[in-house]
């Protein structure tokens, strides 16, 4: 194989690299925004039950 070929093949290596972490980045990203939106809905429905629920002494 001529060495231009393997020069090639680790440059496509390294790009499907950096293109595999972005995606790992994004994908963590993304779960960190449900979780964030899931933990605010949590709060939300935490508020509004305390409203229809008063503490009783």
């Amino acid at each position: 194989m001529p060495i231009g070929v393997d020069v090639n093949n680790q440059k496509d290596i390294q790009v499907t690299q950096l293109n595999l972490q972005k995606l790992n980045i994004d994908y963590n990203n993304k779960l960190k925004d449900i979780l964030a939106d899931a933990q605010a809905l949590i709060v939300g429905l935490n508020l509004k039950k305390r409203r229809l629920l008063p503490i009783k002494n």
